[in-house]
């Protein structure tokens, strides 16, 4: 009986440190974070990824740990393996319109040469299909569209798409 009880404290603490990560790595994707604590999210999202927004938060961070490192093979190990899980986590959730914008937002961001921006137009459209439908807090839209108009590479048919939306 106590071992269940901490099987399930201990489960609803990694749950809601979890969740704490996200939320935090939302408010401050643009940011600079330190390697540290880029570290300490990887660490902690790696060890139960099954959910489709912890899988694709486990590729934001594996894709700004990339952007931050300093030796190349490190730079691309990260890269790809922040493309993989990003891509897995779009597979798991297709309407899910978190996820198109994450993929968006570093698709828009990432360097021509990578080659990683052949889902941009598609993300988009998904995007925008279930925009309205979407259960996401309205704070939450309001700022992915602040962010997702402001990226870079942004045509103006794709600005002026996403400013006739309405949180």
């Amino acid at each position: 009986m106590l071992n269940g009880f901490f099987f399930i404290f201990f489960s609803a603490l990694s749950f809601f440190t979890d969740i704490g990560i996200i939320n935090e790595l939302r408010q401050n994707i643009e940011k600079d974070l330190s390697e540290e604590y880029l570290e300490k999210c990887y660490e902690i999202l790696s060890e139960d990824s099954n959910n489709a927004i912890q899988l694709a938060y486990l590729g934001v961070v594996e894709f700004m740990i990339s952007k931050n490192a300093s030796f190349p093979i490190r730079k691309f190990k990260y890269f790809n393996k922040g493309k993989e899980h990003l891509d897995d986590a779009i597979l798991k959730d297709p309407p899910n319109i978190e996820l198109r914008y994450l993929r968006f937002i570093f698709q828009s961001e990432i360097p021509k040469f990578l080659g990683y921006h052949e889902n941009r137009l598609m993300d988009l459209d998904i995007f925008v299909e279930n925009f309205q439908i979407s259960k996401i807090e309205k704070e939450y839209k309001v700022l992915m569209l602040t962010r997702m108009k402001s990226s870079s590479n942004l045509t103006d048919e794709e600005y002026n798409v996403l400013n006739k939306l309405n949180p």
